[in-house]
């Protein structure tokens, strides 16, 4: 199985969609079974090819390719990950890709690929015990989680670049912490401000 990227304009001549380049990528690239593939296209017309596969010891490698608007492959990065940790979620900005990954306990990793040098960096740390999230954005340094345990409900922000964590509580009066969700996440143009976005049930 293969997935073919290419890259073109809507309108050519006499008003025909125009094929500029095309691209096959090989799902089973040296043998290895392909997951989490995603292209990010780049201000310069570029684009940003994810993927990862097996490694070594079980151990999972993520890949990022940074691609020309003639589909060459101008810089690779590639970052292995171990085989405790397991992917949770991703995020891109203006900037940077953002990538999470937490194990079945509370420890986890964010790797950050920076868009226009291709530079990875990683910081790791620990939640709170017994606590689940299934929502990231990113808001300047700070990846932001929703963050739920049996007793609370709180936003977990990890700067992406020191790996400080800040926790601020999500307290809504008559209604328990169970019972409150996180229904999206809005980052305002800028990436200065967000809004989250939270329902409940309030017993009388």
């Amino acid at each position: 199985m293969s997935i073919t990227l290419t890259f073109g304009s809507l309108f050519g001549q006499n008003g025909q969609a125009k094929l500029v380049e095309r691209y096959e990528f090989d799902m089973k690239e040296q043998g290895e079974n392909i997951s989490n593939f995603a292209v990010y296209t780049l201000k310069d017309k570029g684009l940003i090819n994810v993927y990862s596969h097996k490694g070594s010891n079980k151990n999972t490698v993520w890949v990022f390719k940074m691609m020309d608007q003639n589909l060459k492959v101008k810089k690779e990065e590639s970052i292995e990950i171990s085989r405790k940790l397991y992917f949770q979620s991703k995020y891109t900005t203006k900037t940077h890709l953002h990538v999470l990954f937490r194990t079945r306990k509370k420890d986890y990793m964010v790797v950050s690929l920076n868009l226009a040098t291709m530079k990875l960096t990683e910081v790791e740390g620990e939640f709170p015990a017994k606590v689940y999230f299934s929502k990231m954005k990113v808001i300047g340094d700070y990846a932001v989680l929703d963050t739920k345990s049996k007793r609370e409900a709180f936003l977990s922000l990890i700067n992406w670049k020191t790996g400080r964590t800040k926790i601020i509580p999500v307290n809504i009066n008559g209604a328990k912490a169970k019972r409150i969700g996180f229904e999206n996440f809005q980052v305002l143009d800028g990436e200065k401000e967000l809004f989250a976005f939270i329902s409940t049930r309030i017993d009388k």
